[in-house]
């Protein structure tokens, strides 16, 4: 039976495209020159940030100072977000039904506690999880295994994450989601809930499966990847009610 939910923080539960969009404009123009028009970066809402400076053209040895770049200027707007609407009260239902709630969200987990503080959310979870290694070694397989196995040291979860914790090696980034889909029993006492295929694959690892969220930007082909999508917060209230009671 369902016991907890995991979600992914940018673009799923806050909009913060806008803070996004404009720090990778900001840096790419402090460092390389180059001047884009905001909605060329729209893309770059969910990858890891090496892969994006890499696909925008950062040499392999400078891409490191970009994304540090790209840090110290994000870290002065951090909070310049807001929840999308309906999120707060998704997130105090499902609290209040009865679920365990986790974040597993890549960015800092520093950063992803300060947001959540900010916006009044933080002490709904019983799982906050990010990148503890601040040099962008954890990518979304490594947060949710954290916070499987967090929560299963609450005594949440049966279970937790089906691999040995990482430790924030980099040997960890060698894992293989489509490999690990094939090999790893579905979980049915967790769900997660993201908005690009990154949520999609990294849960997939340890078998969970995810919720794709449609009320930030619409990805169609990584839609199909997901085993549900919802189009409204009071959409995925009801889905994970119902998987409470009918199972997945």
């Amino acid at each position: 039976m369902i016991k907890a939910v995991l979600f992914d923080l940018d673009g799923t539960l806050t909009d913060s495209a806008p803070v996004v969009t404009a720090t990778l404009a900001a840096t790419m123009k402090s460092l390389a020159g180059v001047e884009l028009p905001l909605a060329a970066f729209r893309k770059y809402l969910g990858p890891p940030l090496k892969a994006s400076f890499a696909d925008l053209g950062v040499p392999a040895d400078e891409v490191q100072a970009y994304v540090a770049e790209y840090r110290r200027r994000y870290s002065a707007v951090a909070n310049d977000v807001e929840l999308f609407a309906g999120t707060r009260q998704l997130l105090q239902d499902l609290h209040d039904d009865g679920f365990a709630l986790g974040l597993a969200t890549s960015k800092f987990q520093r950063s992803a506690r300060g947001v959540c503080e900010h916006l009044g959310i933080a002490h709904l979870f019983d799982a906050l999880c990010g990148d503890t290694t601040e040099k962008n070694l954890f990518g979304k397989a490594e947060v949710v295994q954290a916070a499987l196995n967090e929560l299963h040291e609450k005594g949440i979860l049966d279970a937790g994450a089906n691999r040995p914790a990482s430790s924030g090696t980099t040997a960890s980034l060698a894992l293989d989601p489509a490999q690990s889909r094939a090999a790893v029993n579905w979980r049915d006492d967790v769900v997660m809930v993201g908005d690009r295929i990154y949520d999609v694959e990294g849960a997939g690892v340890h078998g969970v499966r995810t919720v794709l969220v449609e009320w930030a930007d619409c990805w169609p082909d990584e839609r199909d990847r997901a085993w549900a999508t919802v189009s409204s917060p009071r959409e995925l209230h009801q889905l994970v009610g119902e998987v409470r009671t009918r199972g997945f």
